[in-house]
């Protein structure tokens, strides 16, 4: 059988684990939150250039489908309906 001490000073340095675990999980978390920033930050410079293709604002219909439709949808509306 383990001496109190000893549990006490594994459960301390489990702790200390999972707490330096939960810190670089945050700190990657605000990183891939950041990318994801900056991409969301190009997707709408690209999308106001005209000069890029298929990165158009939206139609005032909300598409950018030429005949006003949306694919995923099909002709008859969503995906299933008639």
């Amino acid at each position: 059988m383990e001496h109190p001490e000893k549990a006490d000073d594994r459960v301390t340095d489990l702790a200390d684990d999972l707490e330096a675990e939960a810190d670089r999980l945050e700190k990657h978390g605000n990183e891939v939150e950041g990318r994801i920033d900056e991409a969301r930050d190009e997707w709408d410079r690209k999308r106001s250039d005209t000069s890029v293709p298929g990165a158009n604002p939206p139609t005032p219909e909300g598409t950018n489908f030429p005949d006003g439709g949306n694919p995923a949808q099909g002709e008859g509306g969503p995906v299933g309906g008639d």
